[in-house]
């Protein structure tokens, strides 16, 4: 029964992914999608080199191939991608049935299916619904490698997270952090985070009321119209308050990154109250 449901969860992923592709889609971008992708397809497609380091080149050579072989004709990468996209509630259960529950795993498989907005992304030419599939492809592989001690699906999930970042490049810290998980306690021989469930991470409940203001201004040399974009722009404040929250903790001004314990150590007064 718990099988049945998960493939109910895939089946609706795609039947919603294809209505947005070929009905309605719940977003302004239609086939073309948003990045530029579509012009950068079918300049690979062409012969042409990638033409800009602005923008990660992995969707662009996804979409060249079928540029070559069909024409200017979206819908079918598109399709291909929805298809692509239908396996993530497989995924995602096959990844909680792992490290929680079964329970847990059909409860994740049935909000991935239904709810996951990667779906939307799947039905424009758009990088994320891809690289969510890689991306926890690769995670599930990891999760499964830590289990069975074997040396092959490290390099599996390895190579995968080496594809994400292609397509979108936030994600190219994410072999570290999975390293945490594999640090073997010397005195007992296990691993010092043995559970992907248990590792703590700062989570919302963690950050203090913040402020959000808007400067109300024009940026002529922005753009010609004189607005300014949100999205990825709300972050870059975040380094910043980092370094304020360890200027306030150790008195020591950090003024470039990464922010590391030696550049703290060297700068501070006084070692011992750091």
């Amino acid at each position: 029964m718990s099988r049945l449901t998960v493939y109910v969860a895939c089946a609706a992923s795609l039947l919603l992914g294809l209505f947005f592709v070929f009905v309605w889609a719940p977003h302004p971008w239609g086939w073309e999608g948003i990045d530029h992708y579509h012009d950068f397809g079918l300049a690979v497609a062409r012969g042409e080199s990638f033409p800009t380091t602005d923008y990660p080149w992995g969707y662009a050579y996804y979409l060249a191939p079928f540029y070559r072989a069909f024409g200017d004709r979206p819908w079918i990468p598109l399709v291909v991608q929805v298809s692509l996209n239908a396996f993530a509630p497989l995924l995602v259960y096959a990844f909680a049935r792992t490290e929680f529950d079964e329970r847990v795993a059909v409860v994740a498989a049935l909000l991935t299916g239904f709810l996951s907005f990667n779906i939307v992304y799947a039905s424009t030419q758009s990088s994320d619904s891809l690289c969510n599939v890689i991306f926890v492809a690769a995670i599930l592989i990891f999760a499964r490698a830590r289990r069975q001690r074997g040396w092959l699906p490290y390099v599996a999930s390895g190579i995968l997270l080496g594809i994400a970042p292609q397509f979108r490049p936030n994600l190219i810290l994410v072999p570290l952090m999975l390293a945490l998980f594999t640090i073997i306690d010397r005195r007992t021989g296990r691993y010092v985070n043995a559970d992907l469930s248990e590792y703590l991470v700062p989570v919302n409940a963690d950050i203090p009321e913040i402020d959000v203001i808007i400067v109300d201004e024009e940026d002529d040399h922005l753009n010609p119209i004189g607005v300014k974009g949100l999205g990825e722009l709300a972050t870059t404040g975040v380094a910043a308050a980092v370094a304020n929250a360890v200027f306030h903790a150790t008195g020591v001004r950090i003024r470039d990154l990464p922010i590391t314990l030696d550049k703290v150590l060297a700068l501070a007064p006084n070692n011992e109250s750091v």
